[in-house]
């Protein structure tokens, strides 16, 4: 996770130490003498970390000869983890277009206002809104003083239209014990902050209790707080499921470098409590506030705010970030286009499977569940994640541009700047990384100059050796990456 001020939230990644060792006994891939040069240093690679029992895919592509250099596991079915986010934007940007914005909607008639979301996951997030010099707070002030231009101290209620989206905001395959954690944070047509509630902490004297501040104030939550300073720092934080209640307890220490993040239930209901309240405290009331009706039709009414979000930022946002939320998001709005219902995980992933059949993809023995790869029942295969990559590559227009570039990068904000901190690169690497329990996954690309190479490469089934040294699964990806790196620098070499 990151810091208060920095533009994204992470999953906290495993710092396990990398040792390299010498050939195992126990060797995982065979050499045959016909394999290719990139096919015999990838298997070696395989070989020297010494990860026996642990399943390893990979697929590199040389996208200007289009020949595959290595393949270890191509075609066999993989938890992909958040690598599946490489197919769920790949969908996402080639249906809607490399033009498409979401639009959060502020309308009223005179009697009630209107809430009008579109699936965007960037309303109200923080990431967002610091280049515009605004926090959330602001972003709701903004709102209350437009409607307070109005000069009508009274509205007949407040009306959300969540309906772009199903009223399904938790996939059910998701771990239940972390639903209250960002990364699990529910899915919904009206997004606020993330869908969540951030907590600032900080230490005072030994035994009394801690100063505790809550983003965005005015939250319509239920807050149990008995959190204490002590000598160490053991927080404890969740959210009764089905509900707002949020309990903050056990000792700090210290003041975190950032707030800790609570998922909301009922995400859209949440927001219209916030700016209820809001209201009321610049003088307007609000009588009542309510979700839109299935098949209500509403009076368009006059427009008096909105916030518009590129796909760009919302695509960086999963994929350099790895935001959960926002694939999510991305995923269910694709369903939405594809089959103009409220967007589903079903109607979503059904559309991202389209798009991988129109690419050329076997999906028979593939599975998407859901859009950031959260759900332990997601399989792909690393030659589905190369092709994926290879076609969104050669895409027309600026799609490609626009799909190149929301992958991290090492050494920049996301989830690779502390990725390959020793590699003497010769091109520029582009990836998307991803990790749930036993898995780790990383795929992206390797350019340099007019020469590109995909790569994928995922690991399942993931337990450090009980004997012997070992090549951490992230270590083995970067040393990978690393070879395809040298394999163009090698051809451009021999070409000029």
């Amino acid at each position: 996770m990151n810091s208060t001020n920095a533009p994204y939230r992470r999953i906290h990644r495993l710092r396990t130490p990398v040792v390299l060792l010498a050939l195992s006994l126990c060797a995982l891939v065979t050499l045959p003498a016909t394999a290719q040069p990139m096919q015999r240093e990838v298997e070696s690679l395989i070989n020297k970390a010494n990860l026996p029992g642990v399943k390893i895919g990979v697929m590199l592509i040389d996208l200007s000869s289009h020949k595959t250099l290595a393949q270890v596991r191509r075609d066999e079915p993989m938890i992909p983890a958040s690598n599946l986010k490489i197919v769920t934007s790949a969908a996402a940007l080639s249906k809607l277009g490399d033009g498409f914005t979401f639009s959060t909607q502020l309308r009223t008639d005179g009697k009630s206002l209107y809430v009008i979301g579109d699936g965007d996951p960037g309303f109200g997030d923080a990431a967002l809104l610091a280049p515009l010099g605004m926090n959330v707070n602001d972003l709701v002030d903004r709102w209350v003083q437009t409607i307070g231009k109005m000069n009508l101290k009274q509205f007949d209620g407040l009306v959300i239209d969540d309906r772009v989206f199903d009223d399904d905001h938790v996939h059910p395959h998701w771990p239940e014990n972390q639903l209250h954690k960002w990364y699990c944070a529910q899915v919904a047509g009206l997004t606020f902050n993330d869908n969540c509630v951030d907590l600032m902490v900080e230490p005072t004297k030994p035994g009394a209790p801690a100063n505790v501040q809550v983003r965005p104030s005015d939250m319509p939550i239920e807050f149990e707080c008995d959190v204490k300073t002590g000598s160490k720092h053991l927080p404890v934080i969740g959210r009764h499921l089905g509900g707002n209640r949020i309990i903050f307890s056990g000792t700090v220490s210290v003041t975190p470098d950032e707030p800790y993040y609570v998922t909301v239930h009922d995400p859209p209901m949440v927001f219209a409590g916030l700016l209820q309240k809001r209201l009321s405290a610049a003088g307007i009331e609000v009588k009542s506030i309510r979700r839109a009706a299935f098949d209500e039709q509403l009076p368009e009414g006059h427009l008096l705010a909105e916030v518009r979000t590129p796909i760009q930022s919302v695509l960086a946002r999963c994929n350099k970030d790895s935001q959960n939320l926002f694939a999510e998001c991305l995923v269910k709005r694709l369903g939405h286009a594809a089959t103009g219902q409220p967007g589903s995980w079903s109607n979503g992933t059904n559309a991202a499977t389209s798009f991988l059949e129109s690419i050329g993809v076997d999906t028979d023995n593939l599975t998407l569940d859901d859009g950031s790869g959260m759900s332990r029942y997601n399989r792909v295969t690393p030659a589905t994640l190369a092709m994926v990559l290879a076609h969104m590559y050669r895409a027309d227009g600026s799609i490609a541009t626009t799909y190149v570039t929301s992958l991290a990068r090492p050494g920049e904000p996301g989830t690779l700047e502390h990725r390959f901190n020793d590699a003497d690169l010769h091109g520029e690497v582009y990836g998307k990384s991803g990790y749930i329990s036993g898995v780790y996954a990383l795929s992206g690309y390797v350019i340099n100059g007019d020469r590109a190479v995909a790569f994928s490469c995922l690991v399942n089934n993931f337990r450090p050796p009980s004997n012997g040294r070992y090549v951490t699964p992230k270590a083995l990806f970067e040393q990978i990456v690393e070879a395809a790196d040298d394999y163009l620098a090698k051809q451009i070499a021999e070409r000029n």
